[in-house]
């Protein structure tokens, strides 16, 4: 008897066989109809939205950024004629309730995202977004707000503060420990540098665009970390330090892990 019941999203891991909703295939085991998790390539792409607060049930999404690399990059904002929103939040984004009534609608900003995936020959690809809070923060209000959009992303995400978890007191820089704040604040930092020595421009806070390449970018260093591979820092002492014991030398193999 199939342990599980078979409503909703199937156990992936039930005898190793894959049932994801994103298989090119199927096939027949024990009768039941599955499907195999065959020649399927991920695309990657940073996501992040700025709201008018935190409550999914009464702010709105006023910003969209998504990032396929340094050169394929989506923003825009999203105007709303009437809306609920926290000071606070709107301060730190740089918008007002003027501005923020002007600009494109949701539903133009969900067209305009949809070709944006044409364009990049994204449709049909398994598109897994990235980010920090990305899972439980940013895909709700854009499942809201924009849902032709969000059907063609992947339901998995590659949240960021989970990476960070898995290497906090696993992965060691100069021989020694580093916790979750300080490897977070490493990678952020060095995807704004890698901005910075490419463009020459400091990317924007609370940007989304920016935001979404910040997040690829940084996923991208956490990787390289994790593989061992050496980083170059882009500036002249290859060594980074945020001023809280959180050096990172990134001109040599400095990476390390304990078991």
């Amino acid at each position: 008897m199939y342990p599980y019941a078979l409503t909703g999203h199937d156990p992936c891991l039930y005898n190793l066989v894959w049932c994801c909703d994103c298989a090119i295939e199927r096939t027949e085991i024990r009768g039941w109809q599955i499907k195999e998790w065959r020649n399927m390539t991920e695309i990657f792409i940073g996501l992040d939205g700025e709201m008018t607060g935190t409550e999914l049930s009464c702010h709105s999404l006023i910003q969209i950024g998504a990032a396929l690399s340094e050169e394929a990059i989506f923003g825009s904002i999203i105007s709303w004629d009437t809306f609920q929103y926290d000071p606070e939040s709107l301060r730190l984004i740089g918008r007002t309730v003027i501005s923020v009534r002007s600009g494109p609608s949701a539903a133009d900003v969900d067209d305009m995202l949809v070709n944006w995936l044409t364009k990049n020959n994204l449709i049909g690809k398994k598109i897994v977004p990235v980010g920090w809070g990305v899972s439980s923060f940013d895909r709700p209000f854009i499942s809201k707000t924009l849902p032709r959009f969000h059907s063609l992303l992947h339901h998995h995400s590659v949240e960021l503060n989970a990476v960070v978890y898995t290497l906090a007191g696993t992965c060691t820089y100069l021989g020694e420990q580093v916790d979750f704040s300080c490897w977070k604040r490493m990678a952020k930092k060095m995807a704004a540098l890698t901005v910075l020595n490419a463009t020459g421009i400091q990317p924007r806070e609370h940007d989304a665009a920016d935001d979404a390449l910040l997040a690829l970018l940084a996923w991208r260093w956490m990787r390289q970390v994790i593989a061992g591979q050496s980083i170059p820092s882009g500036n002249n002492s290859g060594y980074y330090d945020d001023g809280r014991h959180c050096g990172v030398d990134l001109g040599k193999q400095a990476v390390s892990f304990t078991l």
